[in-house]
């Protein structure tokens, strides 16, 4: 596999899971905080604070799909090793 199918691929993989984690974050958190409250009233009023919790939570998630979004950028400009993709692999890992 060449680096251009490989950029293509992370790209692809990366696309993948932002659509994946918005499904996540933004359906189904929503409709399981409603259910619950629904089925437990005196729980009702957490959902707006707790929603917006796992809202902020989604922050990081998508930074560390940009930074790998980029690296794969790089990778397809075969710069594979390059000074500015240790930095964006550092920026992930402080974000996890």
């Amino acid at each position: 596999m060449n680096r251009l199918n490989l950029s293509k691929w992370l790209k692809a993989i990366i696309l993948g899971t932002a659509c994946c984690g918005a499904i996540i974050y933004f359906y189904i958190f929503p409709c399981y905080g409603q259910s619950v409250a629904l089925d437990n009233p005196e729980l009702s009023f957490y959902y707006w604070p707790w929603l917006c919790f796992i809202w902020i939570t989604a922050i990081p998630c998508y930074a560390v799909l940009y930074f790998s979004w980029c690296i794969s950028s790089e990778i397809g400009k075969d710069n594979s090793f390059s000074e500015r993709n240790a930095l964006l692999l550092k920026r992930i890992s402080r974000l996890a």
